[in-house]
């Protein structure tokens, strides 16, 4: 097998990877259309995603239960014009892209406060940690256990991918 390319290893090694390509190349295909992004959560790893799409020039919107928060205004001012603040219905209705980057315990109730007719036709990217850790370890999954609809949109997702 070897060693992967972006692990640093000596040049005289046997498996040593001469070049790599940069992660940063420029895109020269035809121009792209910017995306309108909803994100559901709005903490950590909600508004780094949305400061990620915002930079690369797509639409976003943080869906939080908490809209007035210090680091979403903060947040609004560094990642620029093209970002706003909502409900998580608000977020859901405004993205054509979700991004769904809750908590394991917040995610059914996220999802039904954002309203699960919002997410029809929609591609639903799952960053959360369905990971339950009440009982102890091992911890025990989320998502799909205890909502109903929620496994059969999860199948969903997977036959629209296909």
């Amino acid at each position: 097998m070897g060693i992967p390319p972006h692990i640093p290893h000596r040049k005289g090694d046997a498996l040593y990877a001469p070049s790599v390509k940069p992660a940063n190349r420029k895109y020269d295909g035809p121009p792209r259309r910017p995306m309108k992004v909803g994100i559901l959560g709005s903490g950590d790893v909600g508004r780094s995603l949305g400061l990620g799409f915002a930079t690369h020039g797509h639409d976003v919107m943080i869906g939080t239960r908490h809209p007035d928060k210090p680091e979403l205004a903060e947040w609004r001012t560094k990642a620029g014009k093209r970002t706003s603040v909502g409900s998580f219905s608000d977020a859901a209705k405004f993205g054509d892209t979700l991004v769904l980057c809750t908590k394991g315990d917040a995610s059914e109730a996220v999802i039904d406060l954002a309203g699960p007719s919002h997410f029809d036709g929609k591609v639903v990217i799952d960053v959360t940690n369905p990971l339950d850790f009440s009982k102890g370890m091992p911890p025990g999954l989320f998502l799909g256990r205890r909502t109903p609809w929620a496994s059969g949109f999860r199948r969903s997702c997977r036959r629209r991918r296909s």
